[in-house]
C-alpha cells in the first residue's frame, strides 16, 4: 500500500468532523497517513475511531492507488500530445460558427451544432407572464 501520495477528499473531513476531540481526529489522520504512506494497518482503541475508520478506509485505498497510477503516466510522459489526428468525433466547423451555424463548444470539444440562432425582439405587451397562475412545481 505504501505510496509517495493520496488524495484528501471531503468524505475524510466529514469523518474526521464526527469525532468529538481534536487528539482523536489527529490521531486518525496519522493512522490515514501510516497506512497511505507506509502500508501499517491502523490500530485503533477508540470505538469512535474505528468507525470513522471503517467508512474511509476504501477511499483512502481507492486514493493511493489514484495517485500511483497518476505517477506511473508521469513517469511515461503523461498524456500524449494531440498530434492532429481526429479522434473519431467529426467536427464541421473549424472556428467554432461556420456559414451562419450556430457551434456551441466545450473547450474544444462540439456539444451542439445547428441552424442559425432567429433572433426575435420580446415584446412585454405580446408575450406577458403571469406570475399568479404557474403551474406547481412537481
Amino acid at each position: 500500500m505504501a505510496a509517495d501520495r493520496f488524495y484528501f477528499w471531503r468524505g475524510y473531513y466529514r469523518a474526521l468532523s464526527m469525532l468529538p476531540t481534536d487528539e482523536q481526529r489527529g490521531q486518525l489522520v496519522m493512522a490515514m497517513c501510516e497506512y497511505a504512506f507506509d502500508g501499517i494497518e491502523p490500530e485503533l482503541d477508540d470505538p469512535m475511531q474505528q468507525i470513522a475508520w471503517a467508512v474511509i478506509e476504501g477511499q483512502v485505498r481507492e486514493s493511493v492507488e489514484i495517485g500511483r497510477k497518476q505517477s506511473e503516466r508521469g513517469k511515461r510522459g503523461g498524456r500524449p500530445r494531440n498530434t492532429g489526428k481526429k479522434s473519431g468525433v467529426k467536427s464541421t466547423a473549424k472556428s467554432g460558427v461556420e456559414s451562419g451555424a450556430e457551434s456551441v463548444r466545450y473547450g474544444n470539444v462540439p456539444i451542439a451544432t445547428g441552424a442559425p440562432l432567429e433572433s426575435r425582439p420580446c415584446d412585454v405587451e405580446e408575450d406577458p407572464i403571469d406570475f399568479d397562475n404557474l403551474p406547481p412545481m412537481e
